[in-house]
């Protein structure tokens, strides 16, 4: 755009032509004008639809027209306040309001109408003039002063005025001197006639003072109508002038249709008086909504309308049309721009004032390469100046609707509830996960589900074994299986509800919802919240805080329209409550109008200072601590306006101010040093973190600040009530080595974390005394690299805290040998370690070849996975750990035989602690050979138990053959052996000669034993015991049948059967009473008995009876 051709155009009403759409109104005018019955003509149309151009284009169409008979007189009532007559009404009287508005319009009217013309047109007019003699006037009539009396000295000659050397000089004869005398005579005729007729006008209507007008001002006290009062005044005009069409503008203005009736009586009036002669004709232009109904139509006599030539929905095509009539290119303005002012616009004569201003404006404020603007920016804010000037005109002034809406306070106050919406429930989140993670990143899984079923096993009483059953007591499982197993865990939290086995007899049940044991073990934190902050890790969370932080950082850079749109913070209070008006709330939220506005509002030049700088050190004078983050727009023009004294208050804290003293710290020493001074002197923390995150140059300032006085700013920073996360990080992070005394490495040691979430950001030789010259009592994963270093140089205090992440550190979960004895029993007491026998060979051996609480937790936790692999540890403590393992009540049984077998060619050594063994262990170990064949062991198993030595019997059943007769026996091994099933007839028949009454006490059971061998094998053993074995068998017909084959054994040895019939019960043993005749039953066992008896001649005979068997016994047995 050439920049010196100046092409505004002006805002008047246009000449229209035959194609613009408008003309149509122009030729309906011209035909209600030529109907002789028309006289009050309306034209009507939306405000600036081009009513003035068509009355312009009417009045230029018949000036140019010869034959036309119309005269137009034009009234324009634009510059008459329309709120002044209201003013003057006392009350809330309308009618009053309304009849002074009224008259003051019709004083209007009737001032255009006789103050247009001329006193020389209105010579009459009794509204009198303040004249105007011009020059050339005052030499006329001095002239003809000077002639007339000139006239007068020629014609009469008086005496008194006679000059005799003239006299002479002019008489010029008789004739010729008649001839001037008649001349000058005629000349003062005249002059007198043109007096006496200018003294006649001049005075004719001295009358009309009665109607009290004062220097030609018109007392308008009266309360009659101006037009009625003056009515003979507008007659004497139209009847002095040729005006026959009188075109009234603005009339709408006012919102009064009482006028209108008035003027159409006047009207009325000026038609009907003989005096004027011709029509006249009223031509009002109105807006359409002038009238409320259909009322309009009583007060004219033709009404013809105006189609308004723009409207917000094409006025953004003439927009740009009228931008590039006056050089501006297509592009200059975004079509979307054009679009969105353009809604706004519907005027016309506004829309080309625009234009201009935009013409000018682009002109004026790039006349600086420096002051780039935005032409779309700028565009809107020239719309925003001609529909709101005064809000517009508040801007310098650091007022109005758009600096209350953009200004920087307010623009924090969006960034703080931007952030709130968006990030508050990810921070809360977050740090949610951080307290659960603390809370819970010494266990796994496994370990966290097990302490929410112990909560529930605190509820149980007597609870031992494989007790536990969530299926209602369908199937009873051990109380491990829940927490182990993640399926049976999940039952448990969705049901609540544990069976338990208190005996055979009683399996009663619980039910507690899984949300009661939550809040029981941790009424902050549920399972699930604890159980993604274990799967999420530190490491994780903490990434999570920097994206949040990186994530705050992008909303907080966000401008203004960003905020308010991807936020939604128009329906905020803090928005609404501006009361923008509806252009300026769109431009701003689409970022037409934004916080650059000032740069669209004033010229630039360089080095001045602007009223943002003027605003701030004004502020700073005044101490009223502005904001930190105040923008500076020309920070050395800025610095030359700044006093020295500001520096010694907290008003000067200015985070740009700061960044360009630490630059400059020569050609700013006193200046810089002050601020550093204050700093320290006063309670600075909150413009320290605000500088700590916004300024650029804090790597300079803040080393300075904390390395002055260490020890007083870390005590300042422990009493603070706020910041005091960042204030540590900061004084951490800018204090030397040397700095930190014992007080700060304490804190230290309490704040691993935070000291790894800012670990990367130090210098590396802070890194290598926070990783050497500490103990910490915490560990995260938050810093790989701090973690690595921590674990490598010891900087740690062992506990099941820090456990967790030594161990993974040093990668111990397949070798924990890697770790110290003392991390060793912590992380197996934990359950870190993979559940290896190496694992546990290797913690059994550094605990001098001892099974302790930590190691019995560990087996107990992972005892179903040990228990599926064969002894794969370290070879020369296989031994001893089997022998450990096995010498103990600790696993229940189930799980000792699964470890047992785990183990190839180990012995099990009885020793002196081994009778607290339960017996069912020792006689699992003897069924299984894990106690080797000796006889020191053939001793110490009968000692331990009778039947672990059965089974040891059993096991070595050849040795115990061959030395059958070396082996210890009492009742209860007798009785074992004779009754197990691993013995066969024979093997038993064998035992049985060994059994004698030194050994063995007889007892009914095993009695029974024997008396059951008997009958199926003879053999020769100890009679005593044999008769011991027949007096006390629970069956009295085994005893019989052996007594019966035993004395077929013996059948010629009388004593030996009397003895065996005497062990018998009576009446048996009466048989052996020589003369007795006993009976007994009649059983097939009893007739074998007799009939062998009878064999061997013990008896004579026997005599079947009903009762029984009579038995005659012999009179004398030899």
């Amino acid at each position: 755009m050439d920049t010196s051709d100046w092409k505004q155009k002006a805002l008047l009403p246009k000449l229209l032509t035959k194609e613009d759409a408008s003309y149509n109104a122009v030729l309906d005018l011209q035909h209600a004008l030529a109907n002789k019955d028309i006289c009050n003509i309306a034209l009507t149309g939306p405000f600036g639809s081009g009513k003035s151009s068509v009355l312009k284009t009417l009045i230029a169409i018949e000036k140019e027209n010869k034959n036309s008979k119309l005269n137009f007189l034009s009234i324009s009532l634009a510059t008459l306040d329309a709120t002044k007559g209201s003013e003057n009404a006392s009350g809330n009287d309308k009618n009053e309001a309304n009849e002074i508005l009224n008259r003051r319009i019709e004083y209007s009217i009737l001032q255009q109408l006789i103050y247009r013309e001329s006193h020389e047109t209105l010579p009459n007019s009794r509204l009198k003039r303040i004249p105007y003699i011009s020059k050339k006037s005052i030499c006329k009539i001095s002239i003809s002063i000077l002639a007339f009396f000139a006239c007068f000295c020629i014609a009469f000659e008086p005496r008194w005025l006679r000059v005799d050397i003239l006299y002479r000089l002019f008489n010029w004869g008789y004739w010729a001197n008649g001839i001037f005398d008649i001349l000058s005579l005629g000349v003062m005729c005249w002059m007198l006639y043109k007096a006496s007729a200018f003294l006649i006008v001049k005075y004719g209507s001295s009358k009309l003072n009665q109607i009290k007008i004062a220097g030609g001002e018109i007392q308008i006290k009266d309360e009659n109508s101006i037009f009625n009062q003056h009515l003979d005044e507008i007659l004497y005009f139209f009847q002095c002038t040729k005006y026959n069409t009188v075109i009234i503008e603005d009339l709408d203005r006012f919102n009064t249709s009482d006028i209108f009736l008035k003027l159409r009586e006047l009207n009325f009036l000026l038609n009907q008086s003989n005096i004027i002669e011709r029509e006249i004709k009223f031509v009002y232009a109105i807006k359409d909504d002038m009238f409320n109904d259909a009322s309009r139509t009583k007060f004219f006599d033709y009404i013809t309308t105006v189609i308004p030539v723009i409207s917000p929905y094409n006025s953004k095509d003439v927009l740009r049309k009228a931008l590039l009539e006056l050089g501006h290119s297509d592009n200059e303005i975004d079509d979307a721009t054009i679009r969105e002012v353009a809604f706004f616009i519907d005027d016309m004569r506004l829309l080309q004032n625009i234009v201009n201003e935009y013409h000018q404006y682009i002109l004026r404020l790039r006349c600086n390469e420096n002051h780039k603007i935005n032409n779309n920016k700028l565009l809107a804010m020239i719309v925003y100046k001609n529909y709101y000037p005064h809000n517009f005109a508040l801007l310098p002034q650091r007022a109005g609707e758009i600096y209350e809406a953009l200004n920087f306070t307010k623009k924090r106050e969006y960034q703080d509830i931007a952030v709130d919406l968006v990030l508050q429930k990810r921070k809360s989140s977050i740090q949610k996960q951080k307290d659960a993670f603390r809370r819970t990143q010494h266990l796994n899984q496994t370990e966290l589900r097990k302490i929410y079923v112990l909560q529930y096993i605190n509820h149980l009483n007597h609870l031992t074994g494989n007790n536990i059953s969530l299926d209602g007591g369908g199937h009873f499982q051990p109380i491990s299986s829940i927490w182990e197993d993640e399926e049976n865990f999940n039952l448990l939290k969705s049901t609540g509800k544990i069976t338990y086995r208190l005996n055979s007899y009683s399996a009663p049940s619980i039910h507690i919802p899984f949300a009661d044991i939550e809040k029981e073990v941790d009424p902050n934190y549920t399972y699930q919240d604890r159980l993604n902050a274990l799967n999420l890790g530190s490491k994780e969370i903490a990434k999570q805080e920097l994206e949040l932080t990186i994530e705050e950082s992008k909303i907080r850079n966000y401008p203004i329209n960003k905020l308010i749109l991807q936020f939604n913070l128009y329906h905020e209070d803090c928005y609404k409550q501006i009361g923008l008006t509806e252009m300026a709330d769109r431009f701003i939220r689409i970022g037409l109008i934004a916080e650059d506005y000032y740069d669209y509002i004033s010229i630039f030049y360089p080095g001045m200072t602007s009223a943002n700088d003027h605003s701030l050190i004004l502020d700073m004078k005044l101490d009223r601590t502005p904001d930190f983050l105040s923008h500076i727009d020309n920070i050395k023009s800025f610095l030359e306006e700044l006093p020295d004294d500001v520096f010694l208050t907290k008003s000067v804290y200015n985070v740009e101010l700061l960044d360009y003293l630490s630059l400059h710290p020569t050609t700013e020493k006193i200046r810089y040093n002050l601020i550093l001074d204050l700093l320290y002197t006063q309670e600075s923390f909150d413009f320290i973190v605000t500088y700590y995150k916004e300024g650029k140059n804090h790597e300079r300032v803040l080393p300075i600040y904390i390395q002055s006085h260490p020890q007083e700013i870390w005590d300042k920073i422990v009493a603070a009530s706020s910041h005091q996360s960042i204030l540590f990080e900061i004084w951490i992070k800018y204090c030397t080595p040397e700095q930190i005394c014992t007080v700060q490495l304490d804190w230290i040691n309490e704040n691993y974390d935070f000291i790894a979430l800012i670990y990367n950001t130090l210098h590396h030789n802070k890194r290598d005394f926070l990783t050497s010259k500490t103990k910490y009592k915490t560990l995260t994963e938050s810093s790989d690299d701090m973690l690595a270093k921590v674990v490598e140089n010891g900087c740690y205090i062992v506990s099941e805290e820090t456990i967790p992440f030594i161990f993974n550190q040093k990668k111990a979960e397949e070798n924990i040998g890697v770790l110290k004895t003392n991390e060793q029993k912590l992380a197996l007491k934990l359950n870190l370690p993979k559940p290896t026998w190496k694992n546990i060979s290797t913690y059994f051996k550094n605990i001098d070849f001892i099974i302790d609480e930590a190691l019995w937790s560990f087996i107990d936790d992972n005892v179903h996975i040990i228990a599926q692999h064969k002894y794969d540890g370290i070879s020369e403590f296989k031994q001893p750990l089997f022998q450990a393992l096995m010498n103990s009540n600790h696993l229940n049984m189930q799980s000792y035989k699964e470890i047992s077998l785990l183990f190839d060619d180990c012995n099990f050594e009885i020793q002196h602690d081994a009778a607290r063994l339960e017996e069912e262990r020792i006689i699992w170990l003897a069924q299984k050979g894990f106690i080797e064949y000796s006889e020191t062991n053939i001793i110490l198993t009968s000692n331990l138990s009778n039947k672990a030595f059965v089974e040891y019997l059993i096991h070595y059943k050849s040795h115990f053959i061959n030395d059958i007769k070396s082996y210890p026996y009492n009742e209860d091994i007798a009785n074992m052996i004779l009754t197990s099933q691993s013995f066969t007839i024979e093997e038993k028949a064998i035992v049985l000669p060994n059994l004698n009454t030194s050994n063995v006490t007889m007892t009914q059971s095993l009695a029974d034993s024997i008396c059951t061998l008997l009958e199926t094998k003879c053999v020769k053993w100890d009679f005593t015991l044999l008769k011991q074995a027949i007096s006390m068998a629970s069956n009295l017909d085994k005893a019989v049948n052996v007594t019966t084959l035993t004395i077929k054994q013996n059948n010629n040895d009388y004593t030996i059967i009397t003895e065996l019939l005497q062990a018998l019960p009576a009446p048996y043993r009466k048989i052996a009473e020589n003369g007795k005749r006993p009976i007994i039953d009649r059983t097939d066992i009893n007739k074998s008995l007799l009939e062998t008896l009878m064999r061997c001649g013990y008896i004579s005979s026997y005599t079947p009876e009903d009762k029984g068997y009579r038995v005659n016994t012999r009179q004398k047995v030899n």
